[in-house]
């Protein structure tokens, strides 16, 4: 899992970052199951997941992801009133912002998660999440590159009447010059 955490900046696109996550957490974790939730607005959103046992959506009130996001840290499920399988929930955070939360449910013998799956699970959700960040981030930017191109060819377009309008304008000028002169030499 910990090599999956460093691949995961290598994504280009977040579906298939997400597939891959929760792939991942399928074969080499020993959770029944896993989901992967992002924030919307006041809600958690479902984007993925391994089976039906997970809400589709949460509030962001429910006390699991106030813990999640108060404290940066993992939180077992069965330490609080929530909506979420027994389990254990890692925060997902992007340049200092919780975005999103990797929910496992319990492991299939019913143990608890030792320290070292946690600190594995924490590292995917940590990478996942900054992968995410950038991926929107790359895209986010270039959105913005293409909005601005079209910002420069409307002021261009918006401002080519009046320049036809000047060379014109200097064309007749010099046009009237040279007749005038043309008149000027022929009378004198």
């Amino acid at each position: 899992m910990r090599r999956f955490a460093h691949e995961t900046e290598a994504y280009t696109s977040a579906a298939a970052l997400l597939e891959r996550t929760i792939e991942v957490l399928s074969e080499h974790s020993e959770a029944r199951g896993a989901a992967i939730y992002i924030v919307t607005g006041d809600r958690m959103e479902r984007v993925r997941s391994s089976n039906s046992d997970f809400p589709a959506n949460a509030d962001l009130d429910d006390l699991l992801l106030v813990k999640l996001r108060r404290w940066n840290e993992s939180v077992d499920a069965g330490d609080v009133k929530t909506v979420f399988p027994d389990g254990m929930a890692f925060p997902m955070n992007a340049r200092g912002k919780f975005i999103g939360t990797l929910v496992c449910e319990e492991k299939r013998d019913e143990s608890a998660f030792d320290p070292d799956e946690r600190a594995s699970l924490m590292e995917v959700a940590r990478s996942v999440g900054i992968a995410l960040q950038g991926i929107s981030s790359n895209a986010g930017a270039s959105v913005e590159a293409l909005h601005e191109a079209l910002i420069s060819v409307q002021v261009a377009i918006l401002a080519l009447p009046q320049k036809i309008v000047k060379e014109l304008r200097s064309e007749s000028e010099s046009d009237f010059k040279c007749a005038s002169s043309r008149s000027l030499d022929e009378m004198g």
